[in-house]
């Protein structure tokens, strides 16, 4: 068994990724959905925290699309995750409230997930956009001739 990380961050990041590799002006919807293979509407679902965040903007008329508000550089994944994520999005229930289970108190296991969200959100806090957008760009080369 694997842990998965939401759609809707996975998505989001996605998102984000290619509108930050189109500095040069807001990037339609349209190309987003094209070009990341992510229907306009869930697109939509998820860009709107983001707006609200401050992280994306939007621009109306004929030159319209979506943009970054900040370089990719100062976007940590932790900030995309936290904007996008539901409460309970944890490595186990247990580290989201207390008292869930009968065995709270006394688990080593809990100890253990408690390491690895540690581990986890060390890596989403050191990951920016740009490392993201860097490695979508070696990989896009590596697929053309």
């Amino acid at each position: 068994m694997a842990m998965k990380m939401p759609a809707k961050i996975r998505y989001g990041i996605r998102i984000l990724v290619e509108i930050g590799r189109h500095p040069e002006g807001a990037l339609p919807l349209a190309e987003v959905e094209k070009r990341q293979l992510i229907s306009a509407k869930f697109a939509k679902q998820i860009l709107q925290p983001l707006m609200r965040a401050r992280l994306v903007g939007s621009t109306r008329g004929i030159k319209g699309g979506y943009r970054l508000l900040k370089k990719p550089e100062r976007i940590r994944l932790i900030d995309i995750v936290n904007v996008l994520s539901e409460k309970d999005d944890r490595i186990a229930p247990c580290l989201v409230r207390k008292g869930i289970c009968r065995r709270d108190k006394n688990c080593g296991a809990k100890l253990k997930w408690m390491e690895l969200q540690k581990i986890v959100d060390a890596f989403l806090a050191k990951t920016t956009l740009r490392d993201m957008i860097d490695a979508e760009t070696a990989a896009c080369r590596k697929v053309r001739p």
